[in-house]
């Protein structure tokens, strides 16, 4: 098992950074289209920051697919009918 870990680990952590990195590109821009004046005084900047938007998303969606594509393929629960020789 952990041998399987490693070998897949460097290509899985990249798609993991990359679908990140696009997912974070894309939230930045949509805070920067719906950020913008309101009105005059305290409403002349209203929205959220694009950075910040953009990283934070870019880090949530890059540890949730780095966990997803971590995880060896027929690891996890099985169904109960599968257990059992006679039943299928």
């Amino acid at each position: 098992l952990r041998r399987e870990l490693a070998r897949r680990a460097v290509p899985a952590l990249l798609r993991a950074a990359g679908t990140g990195a696009v997912a974070g590109a894309g939230a930045a821009l949509l805070a920067v289209v719906s950020s913008g004046p309101v009105g005059p005084g305290a409403l002349e900047r209203v929205g959220p920051a694009a950075w910040e938007t953009g990283g934070a998303v870019a880090l949530l969606v890059a540890l949730g697919a780095a966990a997803v594509l971590l995880v060896p393929a027929g690891v996890g629960p099985r169904r109960a009918g599968s257990a059992r020789s006679g039943e299928g």
